[in-house]
């Protein structure tokens, strides 16, 4: 399912914040950009295949207005360290929406930014090169 939300003021202005960190660096960053008290979950299922599960990227309540990132370099949750963008997948859970189980999956690629936005019983995605173009993805409500 290809999924497009429209860009809002809030998404604006994350993209005038992202723009002065210093992007290259990572791999993929996940933003937690949803209404206040809202925390997420994230778990790299996919990109780093050949990375023991327990050493892969993995992320627990991340609160609202925080960020998480994976360094090109980290070969937990990069299979090719020398692939800039290579495909990637994870699965996010938005807490207090769904059971403990549910959640959504978005494959995308490296070199990305991932943005969680809107409220945790309506939460929003957006994916951005590091050159702040908003792109498409692939999401799936699990």
């Amino acid at each position: 399912m290809m999924l497009r939300t429209p860009l809002s003021l809030l998404s604006l202005g994350v993209i005038l914040f992202v723009t002065t960190l210093p992007q290259q660096a990572n791999s993929f960053c996940i933003y937690n950009k949803s209404e206040s008290e809202t925390e997420i979950n994230v778990e790299q299922i996919g990109g780093a295949d050949n990375t023991p599960w327990g050493r892969r990227f993995k992320k627990y309540n991340v609160a609202s207005g925080n960020k998480e990132c994976c360094a090109f370099d980290n070969s937990d949750c990069n299979d090719n360290v020398s692939e800039k963008t290579h495909p990637v997948k994870f699965r996010f859970h938005v807490a207090g929406h769904g059971t403990d189980d549910s959640g959504y999956e978005i494959t995308g690629h490296s070199g990305r930014y991932f943005i969680v936005n809107g409220t945790k019983e309506d939460p929003h995605f957006e994916v951005f090169n590091f050159e702040h173009k908003r792109i498409e993805f692939n999401l799936k409500e699990v």
